[in-house]
């Protein structure tokens, strides 16, 4: 999967399923693979609210309630 290189996460999707309505589409993805730089804390919106992603811990817990048994929450290099 290519990433891009200053990317504090990257999230591998398998596509399920794509609406098209004129001439826009949403793509709707099942999240395969999650993967955070530990370069720096990372911001993510959860449950209408802003919050911090600072160590790997908080990225799994998030993964955890968030993915139905999601796969697998890695860094990658920086």
């Amino acid at each position: 999967m290519p990433l891009l290189a200053d990317a504090l996460a990257a999230i591998d999707c398998e596509v399920e399923d794509v609406v098209e309505r004129h001439s826009h589409a949403i793509v709707i993805g099942r999240v395969l693979d999650v993967a955070v730089s530990a370069r720096t804390a990372a911001l993510a919106y959860w449950q209408g609210r802003y919050v911090a992603i600072d160590q790997d811990e908080d990225a799994v817990k998030l993964a955890e309630v968030s993915v139905p048994a999601p796969r697998a929450v890695r860094k990658f290099l920086p």
